[in-house]
């Protein structure tokens, strides 16, 4: 995982850093009984010369992965981590909690560090989203605390891939903690949508290749075509995302942050 750091974030020595700054890459896998992954084939009626693995629309996997580890543990010491968390499962959404019932605090998303700091009981990631969070373990010395998921696939709470991974709260805490958890963490000034230089009306559409497998386009242009949007630095626009697909579809873009104006639901 690459961690980039703007100006503001570097100078912000009171959150916690180093070896309690940890980032958790979460995924779900299935495996066949000799450890080795299993990834189902798509379309199920292979054919000779396709491509085996290949991809498919929906995958849920039975175990979850941390960092490349089944269900595994940290040891940490009685004061607060901050954790950069991705979630990098190709379908599931996971929605974290702490079955200790403590809460969190979320400090930044896609783009970075937020304006305030948001104290969370859960919190909801999709597929390809960060975020930043830090967890106080200060008062929970000894005790084992389980990281948690409260949203099966297809949002069915009764899923068994609930456990995400354990802190252990055993090891003694080196030094004091001159950690803070801030109220305020970024300047991000208002947009004014009376200074618009460009309105974009961006449309998800969903397909299939010539092997039947899915294939998501942005107005029906595909991944590898020529740039189509270029806008000016330092300008603003307005961008409306349509998605007609079926699939749910979180947008980020890099190296800003953005405001969400409206959402509304379209008759499919």
């Amino acid at each position: 995982m690459y961690i980039i750091r703007d100006e503001r974030e570097k100078h912000m020595k009171k959150l916690p850093s180093g070896d309690y700054e940890i980032p958790l890459i979460i995924m779900d896998r299935t495996f066949h009984h000799n450890g080795e992954l299993f990834y189902p084939p798509q379309p199920d009626d292979l054919q000779e010369n396709w491509p085996n693995p290949s991809i498919r629309p929906v995958f849920n996997g039975e175990t979850n992965v941390v960092n490349g580890k089944i269900w595994p543990y940290l040891q940490v010491e009685p004061q607060k981590y901050r954790f950069r968390i991705l979630n990098a499962a190709n379908t599931r959404g996971y929605q974290l909690y702490l079955n200790s019932g403590q809460s969190f605090y979320q400090i930044g998303s896609d783009g970075g560090l937020m304006r305030k700091t948001v104290k969370l009981d859960n919190l909801a990631v999709e597929p390809a989203e960060r975020v930043d969070m830090i967890i106080d373990f200060s008062r929970h010395e000894g005790q084992t605390i389980t990281l948690k998921n409260d949203l099966g696939p297809n949002a069915d709470p009764d899923d068994d891939t609930d456990d995400v991974m354990q802190f252990r709260v055993n090891l003694p805490l080196s030094s004091e903690d001159k950690s803070r958890i801030p109220r305020i963490l970024a300047r991000i000034p208002s947009l004014n949508e009376n200074n618009i230089q460009c309105i974009r009306n961006l449309k998800l559409v969903g397909s299939t290749d010539n092997l039947g497998r899915p294939l998501l386009l942005l107005d029906n242009k595909e991944w590898m075509a020529p740039v189509t949007e270029t806008p000016e630095l330092g300008s603003t626009e307005i961008w409306s995302f349509i998605n007609v697909t079926n699939f749910a579809h979180p947008i980020h873009i890099h190296l800003i942050q953005f405001q969400v104006l409206d959402r509304q639901a379209i008759r499919p």
